[in-house]
């Protein structure tokens, strides 16, 4: 990760927001089409279980994608807690199995976190915990980000 260096003029920079709210959108829809449905859930099958989900809910964050996720990981019956950049550099992943950094601004996200937060967050998935990241949170795991051919 060692920190996002990617500069993409105006135009870029709108059509990446466009496919963030795009996708945000779909997974609200998605899980707003099922979660409330008692049929959806029995067919499913979904067990409660134990697993701790870490959401990552800190500035930069799509508040519609942290909704969706928090929504989503419920419903599969997930004990869900929201932290911020703070939270996960002062450790606070430690009580968690699954860290998802939803959708929204990955350069903020490098910014907040800055090194120790990305150290905490790569110890975390070394000693075996889970990483989902949705759009923003999936490109901020990246060495290098090259988009329609810029970097």
């Amino acid at each position: 990760m060692g920190g996002c260096k990617t500069f993409m003029d105006e135009r870029i920079r709108r059509t990446v927001w466009f496919q963030r709210a795009m996708i945000s959108f779909s997974l609200s829809l998605l899980v707003a089409s099922c979660g409330d449905v008692p049929s959806c859930r029995e067919e499913a099958q979904l067990p409660s279980n134990s697993t701790r989900v870490a959401l990552y809910a800190g500035d930069g964050t799509s508040d519609i994608s942290v909704r969706a996720a928090d929504k989503m990981f419920q419903w599969m019956g997930y004990s869900v807690t929201r932290l911020t950049a703070n939270d996960i550099i002062d450790d606070g992943l430690d009580a968690f199995n699954l860290l998802c950094v939803p959708g929204g601004d990955m350069y903020q996200y490098a910014q907040d976190l800055s090194l120790p937060g990305i150290e905490r967050i790569r110890r975390f998935v070394g000693d075996g915990g889970g990483y989902i990241g949705i759009c923003g949170g999936g490109y901020f795991t990246g060495e290098r980000v090259v988009w329609q051919g810029n970097e």
